[in-house]
């Protein structure tokens, strides 16, 4: 779970496991649970959202689940309750609860494992078995309960007298693998457009042969209707990004480390120009991409690549949302103690208030071994003047480290790009 770094799924910083549990630490999300939304809307009567906001929060959905899916990553349990609210204002979502995520061998298209809510689950589960399409009808139902407040296949409920779970089960199980969606007045009486519905429709054709994937299903005309302009790519950001490329080695590793296991300020505008260049809905920024708007703001070819080598840190070919907020916020966050001090912690291992060429290497060199060792003595003696003798330093001499000044291009050097 912690491989997959895309903005519309849940971070994991760490992880504990014990003779009996595994505890997680995740970023925080302060909206609460997408079910309480549509409660909100349907069951207390207070119109807490419209159209616009049902095809935003659909496609986040369906760009994490496409992000996933070419991960070869399949949800399994996507419903309501396992998407949260960034915060009460946006409407930023994140993907959850990956207990029953499923990461599909190379050659493998079918899951031979059962899971999910019954409510949620798709018809070819209970016949060959799950597929990456089974997180599309989920996705469709999501829809439906977005427009609806309800379900579109399921038994009566409450339960009649003279019935029990089992025959509840056994009738809402017929009535997704046979039957139509229940109609309900939301779905005709202009509550919702009908490319909306369509599109809800197309998510929950019983074979999965005639189901798009959620890559098609984002090309889809709804989302066009309610397409917003990005906001540009600001003249700030370009000056972070300039300013990455320039740092140290050891610097652009611990700046990718604070990304990686702190909620920085990844404000709402990085998340819509991220999604904005990830055409393919991968997680991930072309390096085409990239050197495309750097040249557009006013950067040399060169200067471009330069920015674009330092932010691809994996040296995949292609920029990921956790390596691009770590160059994009690198200005701010150098000097922001708590965040800083973490990056130490995870460093000092043995938390003795102390790190050394070892510590450092445990946590960035790994597959760059001889690399670091030859790189690392003459910056550890930047952090600290007597490292020569003493082959440490302290976690108040690395955050002195930490802020020195960083070179920013001028702001009249480079232009904001309009996308």
């Amino acid at each position: 779970m912690a491989k997959l770094d895309h903005p519309n799924v849940i971070k994991v910083y760490e992880y504990f496991e014990d003779g009996t549990s595994i505890s997680q630490i995740m970023e925080p999300c302060n909206g609460g649970e997408l079910q309480h939304r549509i409660d909100d809307m349907f069951k207390k009567g207070t119109q807490q959202y419209d159209e616009g906001f049902i095809c935003d929060v659909m496609k986040q959905t369906l760009r994490a689940l496409a992000f996933m899916h070419s991960a070869k990553y399949m949800h399994k349990d996507l419903k309501p309750q396992n998407i949260m609210m960034v915060d009460r204002i946006s409407p930023s979502i994140k993907l959850i609860d990956f207990g029953l995520a499923e990461l599909f061998e190379k050659e493998s298209s079918v899951s031979s494992v059962f899971g999910g809510t019954l409510l949620y689950i798709a018809p070819e589960a209970f016949g060959r078995g799950l597929e990456m399409k089974s997180d599309v009808w989920s996705a469709g139902v999501i829809l439906y309960n977005l427009i609806t407040g309800d379900y579109p296949f399921m038994e009566q409920w409450p339960l009649p007298p003279d019935k029990d779970i089992t025959w509840w089960q056994s009738g809402t199980r017929k009535a997704i693998e046979t039957q139509s969606h229940r109609d309900h007045r939301n779905l005709s009486n202009g509550f919702v457009s009908k490319d909306c519905v369509n599109l809800m429709e197309l998510t929950m054709v019983k074979d999965p042969r005639g189901r798009p994937d959620a890559a098609q299903c984002l090309g889809h005309e709804w989302f066009k209707k309610f397409d917003k302009k990005p906001p540009p790519l600001s003249v700030g950001v370009s000056q972070c990004l300039d300013a990455f490329a320039g740092q140290p080695e050891l610097k652009k590793a611990v700046f990718l480390l604070i990304a990686h296991q702190s909620s920085v300020p990844a404000l709402q505008e990085l998340r819509a120009i991220f999604t904005h260049f990830d055409t393919s809905n991968r997680g991930t920024i072309s390096a085409a991409s990239i050197q495309e708007v750097l040249s557009t703001a006013g950067m040399s070819h060169l200067r471009a690549a330069r920015i674009l080598h330092a932010l691809d840190r994996d040296q995949s070919g292609a920029v990921s949302w956790t390596e691009f907020i770590a160059a994009a916020l690198c200005v701010s966050v150098c000097n922001r103690q708590p965040l800083v001090a973490a990056a130490f912690a995870a460093i000092d291992q043995n938390n003795d208030g102390k790190a050394g060429i070892e510590d450092v290497k445990d946590v960035f060199a790994k597959g760059y071994e001889s690399l670091w060792s030859e790189l690392l003595p003459e910056e550890c003696k930047k952090i600290a003047a007597d490292f020569a003798r003493s082959e440490c330093f302290t976690r108040d001499q690395f955050q002195e480290y930490m802020k020195e000044h960083m070179r920013v291009i001028a702001g009249d050097a480079v232009a904001a790009v309009a996308m």
